[in-house]
């Protein structure tokens, strides 16, 4: 049997088993007064709120994508043909990601009507997380087309960088163990005299 073929039936399973026990998962705690909690406080599907419709935040993403753009054009050392260029790679990118997330959120609303109802349909259930998972795989597609655009722009020494950082960012977990453990400073140690790091 083919992968795909095995992961869709998984799928279905899966959909069939939340759909099964999605009264019980309805009476776990978590849930309001009168309100059913549909998949549980331990379930791994993530559903996005009614009320925080997509670009709810754009505001505010906008003013920290361009003060993240600014701080990677002084890591990586870009010129402005470079910051124009990666701008327009970002633009082109949001745009295109922007019907998918509308999609996606639509589904997963769809998906919570669905599991809410006193007998869910296993099989719309299952289509649906089927189409949910298909459509985020295609986001993750469009998310790593952008970043190899975005590389495709650098010079090979601000490619250094960039792995530099990839490096970092694979530790951090490594470094929040040995911050837990008391093996590294605390981040803002104490300067002396009383006053707190900056």
């Amino acid at each position: 049997m083919r992968r795909s073929t095995r992961f869709k039936l998984a799928l279905v399973l899966s959909a069939s088993v939340l759909t099964a026990t999605g009264p019980l998962w309805a009476q776990h705690s978590g849930a309001r007064p009168g309100e059913r909690n549909v998949l549980g406080p331990r379930a791994t599907v993530q559903i996005a709120a009614p009320e925080d419709p997509i670009g709810s935040q754009v505001g505010e993403q906008r003013g920290d994508l361009v003060g993240a753009l600014r701080i990677l054009s002084r890591h990586l050392e870009l010129n402005e043909r470079q910051v124009a260029h990666i701008r327009a790679v970002l633009a082109e990118a949001h745009e295109a990601n922007r019907a998918l997330r509308q999609e996606l959120h639509a589904l997963e609303l769809e998906l919570r009507s669905e599991l809410r109802a006193d007998i869910p349909d296993q099989l719309t259930v299952g289509a649906l997380v089927i189409q949910i998972h298909d459509l985020k795989s295609r986001i993750h597609e469009r998310h790593d087309a952008t970043r190899e655009a975005v590389k495709a722009i650098l010079t090979p020494e601000q490619l250094r960088k960039v792995a530099i950082v990839v490096q970092a960012a694979r530790l951090q977990p490594v470094v929040r163990a040995f911050r837990l453990l008391g093996l590294l400073p605390p981040p803002n140690p104490p300067l002396p005299g009383g006053d707190e790091g900056e």
